[in-house]
């Protein structure tokens, strides 16, 4: 990483990236780190890239003790952490990552997926992306369980599909619990850009 790095959040992302946000320089709260990294899982070879800090200041320091979660809008959920070794923040922050940042017209759209599908099947979807792009992945991302900067349920499964007409899509759930529990999951598209579209949520059962 670019800066030491402890006490964070590491979140999974459509488009096959890792997020580190929060965390701390030291382990005396003296030294926030504010500034979020990203690994793209498609070049492991890679290195973390910096993105920008939160540009309101009134988005806290996240240490020891926070969590930090994907939410339906693709947006992350920061919250709670040590303010000092006796003192927590008792609120939440949303931090937006860059892909997404330019508005809900850059990016796709789910227009239309099933509510439940069963393991080794086959289900349809619609999605639009915005011109000159096309649609490079589908994916579930999992509910969060965090504590302690720990997601203990956190899971990317990347999806087959093709494309079957104008928008439509046949995507190929995953093939047994092995790979994803019977529960609910967050489907998300991601274009040639990196852009990705908000979620819809969906149940994965035999």
């Amino acid at each position: 990483m670019n800066f030491p790095r402890r006490d964070h959040n590491l979140v999974m992302l459509p488009g096959m990236r890792a997020l580190a946000i929060g965390g701390q320089k030291t382990s005396d709260y003296s030294q926030p780190v504010m500034q979020p990294e990203v690994f793209d899982l498609n070049f492991l070879g890679g290195s973390w890239a910096l993105l920008d800090a939160p540009l309101d200041l009134s988005f806290h320091p996240r240490m020891y003790h926070s969590v930090a979660l994907i939410i339906p809008s693709g947006q992350i959920l920061v919250a709670g952490g040590q303010m000092t070794q006796t003192m927590t923040y008792a609120s939440g922050d949303i931090y937006t990552p860059p892909w997404i940042a330019r508005g809900a017209l850059d990016r796709p759209a789910i227009s239309s997926a099933p509510s439940q599908v069963h393991y080794n099947s086959t289900f349809p979807v619609s999605a639009t992306v915005a011109s000159g792009r096309t649609v490079v992945e589908m994916c579930l991302i999992s509910l969060a369980c965090v504590t302690h900067g720990f997601d203990q349920n956190q899971r990317y499964i990347p999806l087959a599909f093709s494309q079957s007409g104008l928008g439509t899509y046949e995507v190929v759930a995953p093939p047994n619990a092995n790979h994803a529990p019977p529960g609910y999951f967050m489907l998300f598209v991601a274009d040639t850009t990196g852009s990705y579209s908000t979620a819809r949520m969906l149940h994965v059962s035999a």
